[in-house]
């Protein structure tokens, strides 16, 4: 296994401490050129981005703090090769626990019992995913948004001090500061994009989009086993290098309780670089936005403004380093197709929607009237006098 871009050398002493008192303790980090080499808390350095797609919709589920945290690391330098990172007593175990916890069906129950029963400091879950977050620097972006979800103040509407569809105020009347009443949250894609590929074993797996369209089978035979196959993506030209990722993006409205009295709207990325028996498993999906309920949103397009402002960034090119080549590049990322359900389609096509007499977005079938609009499965018969 190749070397990380990231190696992070926990160390609990202080560095005013003696060598020989450091050699002793039992917490001591080898260096990553010695023999026996075995860093704590390894897979964070040498695999965090192929546990990083996980969404943030269950903020509760401590099993995925992990990856959440790591998959949005903030843009470092190519050149930091090393992060020593000075941590307190407990908390080089307990993040290795937290990295075993995300990998497998541990309770919290069994983490506690386990931290209490191999360490004296009984590190916390709260404290060791509190200590993570600060580490990786999650910080989502938050955008003011209508109480109403009528729109996003964003774009042209960035400058408003109300909403122009309901006249609400945007701030807190009560607050000296200008603080938004609602908000949303947007996730940058770049940063998860750079970090995936400054890993070797991650960079390796997401060249399977070059892999498959240049294969003898996808050369030679007409079939369609994946996205890569349509013709769409075969006359577009958007891939030039072997690295560049294809997105495949959705928008759909969920329910967050049983009730179903509230919904909230989630713009997604499936990364279809990666292979598909893998792409849409939780831990690789891609949050680009949470826009909040209870109200399905109004002017949809002001939601999505800063992922689509990304999306041209990405298309243009970044520059990101290989960690399997340990080279430069200039990523490319464009987007193969927009899926979600009909509401959300014609709330994404400005179109009128399935209740119309003319839903169809593909014929041209007219609906009819009948306490609503249906369309018949056989023509109406005709009304008797």
């Amino acid at each position: 296994m190749q070397k990380s871009k990231f190696s992070f050398n926990f160390n609990t002493k202080d560095n005013n401490e003696d060598e020989q008192d450091q050699k002793s303790s039992d917490t001591e980090i080898l260096d990553s050129e010695s023999p026996g080499y075995e860093p704590i808390f390894q897979e964070f350095s040498d695999n965090s981005a192929s546990d990083c797609k996980n969404s943030e919709l269950s903020t509760d589920d401590s099993n995925s703090v992990l990856s959440t945290s790591t998959q949005n690391e903030s843009n470092q330098d190519s050149e930091n090769e090393n992060a020593n990172i000075q941590l307190p007593p407990g908390f080089p175990e307990a993040l290795r626990l937290l990295e075993i916890k995300s990998h497998s069906n541990m309770t919290n129950n069994m983490y506690r019992e386990i931290i209490e029963a191999f360490s004296e400091q009984h590190v916390s879950l709260y404290h060791a995913t509190n200590k993570l977050v600060s580490l990786v620097s999650i910080d989502p972006v938050w955008i003011d948004c209508c109480v109403k979800s009528c729109c996003a103040f964003t774009g042209n509407l960035k400058n408003l001090q109300e909403c122009p569809t309901c006249g609400e105020k945007r701030y807190k009347s009560n607050s000296n500061d200008q603080i938004g009443r609602k908000k949303m949250a947007y996730f940058p894609l770049k940063d998860r994009f750079v970090i995936q590929y400054q890993n070797s074993s991650r960079s390796l797996e997401l060249q399977y989009r070059n892999n498959y369209t240049t294969s003898q089978e996808y050369l030679q035979y007409r079939s369609y086993g994946d996205v890569f196959d349509g013709g769409r993506y075969q006359e577009e030209g958007h891939f030039m290098d072997y690295r560049d990722i294809a997105l495949i993006a959705s928008l759909d409205g969920y329910n967050i309780f049983k009730q179903k009295t509230d919904d909230c709207w989630i713009i997604l990325f499936i990364n279809a670089n990666i292979p598909p028996e893998n792409r849409v498993k939780r831990n690789n999906l891609l949050i680009g936005a949470l826009i909040p309920g209870p109200s399905a949103p109004g002017d949809l397009n002001s939601f999505p403004y800063l992922v689509i402002e990304e999306l041209k960034e990405l298309e243009h090119g970044i520059r990101c380093h290989d960690g399997y080549t340990n080279q430069d590049f200039i990523l490319h990322c464009s987007v193969v197709s927009w899926s979600g359900d009909t509401p959300a389609l014609a709330k994404l096509m400005c179109t009128t929607g399935h209740n119309s007499y003319q839903g169809c977005q593909y014929c041209d079938l007219r609906g009819i009237w009948e306490n609503h609009v249906y369309f018949p499965i056989k023509p109406p018969k005709a009304k008797q006098e």
